[in-house]
């Protein structure tokens, strides 16, 4: 009996493993894509426009930034290549999302060479006055 229940429970379990993406998870997974395009294009302001005014970040070192401490920092990031995997969604209500997902980037900080670093990235949005914003983002370093 117990067999046919690890059975069935690892049956259910893949079959939601290539579930396609619910439509909340594709819009929000182009909104966090055209956030990262952004900082690695260098463009403010789209970076703006996709952040909310409370906007927060803690980075992989640590770090931690208010919405315009993003913005001023800006032009310090250089992003030459990145990949977004492994996305999931946790919908919070219908106005809100949270994204977490495998990223892998490398470029730069300043004068500081970034090498190929891998992440788990969480990225909460928020639904206001019609446009999905992001309100919060998080990395967590990949054990090696």
């Amino acid at each position: 009996m117990k067999y046919r229940f690890a059975i069935v429970l690892f049956a259910v379990l893949l079959s939601g493993a290539d579930a396609p993406p619910n439509p909340l998870q594709k819009t929000l997974l182009a909104q966090e894509s055209k956030l990262i395009e952004a900082i690695k294009q260098q463009d403010q302001a789209t970076l703006k426009a996709l952040l909310a005014e409370e906007t927060f970040a803690v980075t992989y070192d640590g770090g931690r930034q208010a919405g315009q401490d993003i913005l001023r920092s800006l032009e310090q990031v250089t992003i030459t290549s990145y990949t977004v995997t492994d996305v999931k969604l946790v919908q919070v209500s219908p106005d809100v999302g949270i994204l977490t997902y495998k990223f892998r980037w490398k470029g730069s900080h300043g004068d500081k060479q970034i090498p190929l670093t891998t992440v788990y990235a969480t990225s909460t949005w928020a639904l206001r006055d019609g446009k999905w914003r992001s309100v919060f983002y998080q990395e967590t370093p990949v054990k090696k």
